[in-house]
């Protein structure tokens, strides 16, 4: 009674409910989401409870969380959605609950070589834009990714911007 359940440790400015979610204590993480934890504080990191969830691997915390009104879309400060921890960690449970949940394929950023091949017998892997991968990239080395929204991007500058005729530019 009368605890601070939102308390944010200097100078990480995480919560119990990240340290719970992290430390893969599912009763805890409950009954602070029943106190009343604010699940949507974010560390110096800009990550979520969520974030720290989907780090420790516990697929339990994760619906907690999820169900307690935690963003599946929310990025960090670095751009780093929960989904793509899961896909870095090639859990196919996180990902699949993720997916189910609102996550988005579209939020997971630039690939590893070993994360392309892990998807590729994935239902969702025609989702991810790896159009034109190429196996000769070494291991380890990320795959930069080229969004529809980029694609239009550039054809706007080069239409718009440099008066190409949209024959060219097509």
């Amino acid at each position: 009674r009368g605890a601070k359940l939102n308390v944010q440790a200097v100078p990480s400015r995480r919560t119990a409910l990240h340290f719970a979610a992290n430390g893969r204590n599912s009763a805890t993480t409950t009954a602070l989401i029943q106190a009343g934890a604010n699940v949507h504080l974010l560390d110096r990191h800009g990550m979520s409870s969520l974030h720290s969830a989907v780090s420790s691997g516990e697929l339990e915390i994760v619906c907690l969380l999820v169900e307690a009104g935690c963003d599946t879309r929310l990025k960090s400060k670095s751009g780093i959605s929960p989904l793509h921890i899961a896909f870095n960690l090639q859990s196919k449970p996180l990902v699949d609950s993720l997916l189910s949940k609102g996550a988005c394929v579209a939020d997971i950023g630039p690939l590893y070589r070993e994360q392309v091949e892990w998807a590729s017998s994935e239902p969702w892997y025609s989702e991810l834009d790896v159009r034109e991968y190429d196996y000769s990239v070494p291991a380890g080395e990320r795959i930069e990714l080229v969004s529809p929204s980029t694609v239009c991007e550039v054809r706007a500058v080069m239409q718009w911007g440099l008066k190409l005729p949209s024959k060219v530019v097509d």
